[in-house]
């Protein structure tokens, strides 16, 4: 509350900030938690800006990880476990194949998997399912790519009969924000005849289609009036 914008991002200058802050409102005995992203930048031992402060306290802290990059972790170990192709580089080859071959892919013949959700799931918790996510789409989202995904969702479990949401062309791959290898794998999937997958690269993907539809995001999304324990659904599976 008490910072003002800083063009210089390093983990000192910020770490400078924040502790002038804390003094100016003599914190610095009381504070006892530092909440961050998972972000090298804040987490670092050397120069991160969240590891800094803690070393200006002379104590241990706890630390409080934000709850979005907590999930990303989780999401991150479920695509390291059956996509093997996992690298230090952004670039996945499954995913490489999928936006090179985007102007080539029509956009009007999409695979649903309804039918193998309801292996899975019974009729009307696949229904709650896409309520829940009628339900958020009517909500006023923070990035765009939250929308995506969601709105991705609902096509993949067969929700968007009338065809209303837009898939867009593959965007930039990230290693700090696995949510865009989610969106990446659900593209992947809903178009994996067109792109000719074998056997071996499409049963694990959509494996990790399931989970992204039916576990994920609604762990990761909880509405205003959301009973607390929505915070653990992830966790339960």
């Amino acid at each position: 509350m008490d910072l003002k914008n800083n063009s210089n991002s390093t983990g000192k200058e910020q770490t400078q900030a924040v502790w002038k802050a804390i003094l100016d409102w003599n914190l610095e005995d009381k504070v006892q938690i530092l909440c961050c992203n998972t972000a090298a930048s804040n987490t670092g031992r050397f120069s991160g800006a969240c590891a800094l402060p803690e070393q200006k306290f002379d104590r241990e802290m706890l630390f409080f990880a934000c709850r979005h990059h907590v999930y990303e972790l989780v999401l991150k170990a479920v695509f390291e476990v059956k996509i093997k192709q996992v690298t230090t580089s952004p670039d996945i080859p499954l995913f490489k194949r999928l936006k090179d071959n985007w102007k080539t892919i029509d956009l009007t013949k999409i695979q649903l998997y309804r039918e193998t959700v309801e292996l899975f799931r019974t009729v009307p918790e696949l229904e709650n399912l896409l309520d829940f996510y009628r339900a958020e789409l009517k909500n006023v989202m923070v990035r765009d790519d939250y929308r995506e995904l969601i709105e991705l969702s609902v096509v993949f479990l067969g929700g968007d009969a009338e065809q209303k949401f837009k898939i867009r062309p593959p965007g930039p791959m990230h290693q700090a924000r696995w949510i865009a290898r989610a969106i990446y794998s659900i593209k992947l999937s809903l178009f994996s005849s067109q792109l000719k997958l074998n056997t071996k690269d499409k049963e694990p993907l959509l494996d990790v289609c399931l989970f992204i539809v039916t576990i994920y995001v609604k762990g990761t999304w909880h509405p205003k009036n959301s009973e607390k324990s929505m915070k653990i659904w992830i966790f339960k599976f």
